[in-house]
């Protein structure tokens, strides 16, 4: 039985943000590679300057504020604590691309929770993400910065071409919907 989508509350975007912005919520702890997310954000502010990184969840955000801050990135990189349900569907909505770069996975509902808002992901290819995540609707990566970097750079360049937001709605809708 594989994870159910509140979506109604996870509903399709109106429009997107102005300006690119990844997006990653966990309960950051190490397996998630937060750490990770934010240097190759570093990396890639230093040949664009068109996108944001809002990264956060349950966990230890201070953390991440020092390694932004000692990085000077605070004005691309905002950091957020633990969110409501609504709060994680209404980032999602405002965010061009989800990033989940964990080690390990069983079936997120993280995942299907972007997809439902319209929101493509880049994912590691581990336990039951390949089931979700396929060239119409993100990119699978090895857990590798690198891999993780290009795949930023070329959904940032717009290179890559997902199915339109609501597609991606429908479906979680027709394959996770309550």
């Amino acid at each position: 039985v594989e994870n159910v989508v509140d979506t109604h509350l996870f509903k399709i975007k109106s429009e997107t943000p102005e300006i690119f912005t990844f997006l990653h919520i966990s309960n950051l702890i190490q397996l998630k590679n937060p750490e990770k997310i934010l240097k190759t954000a570093f990396k890639l502010r230093e040949k664009y300057s068109n996108f944001r990184l809002q990264i956060g969840g349950d966990g230890d955000v201070e953390n991440l504020n020092k390694i932004i801050r000692n990085n000077k990135a605070e004005s691309f990189i905002k950091t957020f604590p633990m969110l409501t349900l609504k709060e994680v569907s209404d980032k999602m909505r405002n965010s061009d691309c989800f990033i989940l770069f964990s080690d390990y996975e069983n079936f997120p509902c993280v995942l299907l929770e972007s997809l439902s808002t319209g929101t493509p992901a880049i994912a590691t290819k581990v336990g039951g993400i390949p089931e979700i995540i396929n060239k119409k609707n993100g990119i699978l990566i090895s857990n590798s910065e690198a891999e993780l970097y290009d795949a930023m750079e070329l959904v940032l360049q717009k290179k890559v071409n997902f199915d339109n937001p609501k597609i991606l709605h429908d479906f979680v809708e027709n394959h996770f919907s309550m």
